[in-house]
């Protein structure tokens, strides 16, 4: 069987992610250079003088073949930061993307879903509080649908029976209504 949260893609916000891997790559690329920078100064600058002083022949092959070797393991850890960033930049985007998918669901009064994310994906506790969120709504929902069904059977019963409500029952589902009701804080 398939597993729904497998990952398919490693771009799921394009946006987020492009500025997650700019910073992160390009915070990572400037301080690589910056290390580099002085590594090969210092290296190169102790080689040479060593090698004016020794009046050395091959200077010029031993410049060319360490700098081979040095761009060549830079260029293979700039390629595995960029790898790296993709990755850490989904774990961060997908759940964010998790989330804005289910607060769409819930805009259009679908609260049917459970809130989990995969395994190794950050925002862990955002995924509880949330899944708890869309709990706490789908029980409120059920009470007022509770007390809207008791409505329904009162009124149900006073046409059966050809007899008019009488106003105690009314005002006593009216005002567990207005309780339930209250116990919400509501934008004005």
């Amino acid at each position: 069987m398939k597993d729904r949260r497998k990952r398919r893609r490693y771009f799921i916000n394009p946006g987020f992610q492009s500025r997650f891997l700019l910073v992160v790559f390009g915070s990572a690329l400037l301080i690589l250079a910056v290390i580099a920078g002085n590594m090969y100064m210092a290296i190169w600058h102790n080689i040479s003088d060593g090698m004016i002083a020794q009046g050395a022949q091959n200077a010029d092959r031993v410049f060319a073949h360490s700098n081979q070797i040095f761009f060549l393991r830079l260029t293979v850890l700039l390629i595995l930061l960029g790898i790296l960033s993709v990755f850490l930049s989904h774990k961060i985007a997908g759940p964010l993307f998790r989330l804005q998918t289910i607060f769409k669901k819930i805009k259009k009064r679908d609260i049917s879903m459970s809130v989990r994310f995969r395994n190794n994906d950050e925002f862990k506790e955002l995924a509880e509080e949330a899944d708890d969120m869309v709990d706490g709504l789908n029980q409120a929902l059920l009470e007022a649908r509770h007390l809207l069904n008791n409505m329904e059977s009162l009124v149900e019963k006073s046409e059966k029976d050809k007899k008019i409500i009488s106003s105690e029952s009314i005002r006593s589902i009216t005002e567990q209504f207005k309780a339930f009701v209250s116990s919400f804080q509501l934008r004005k």
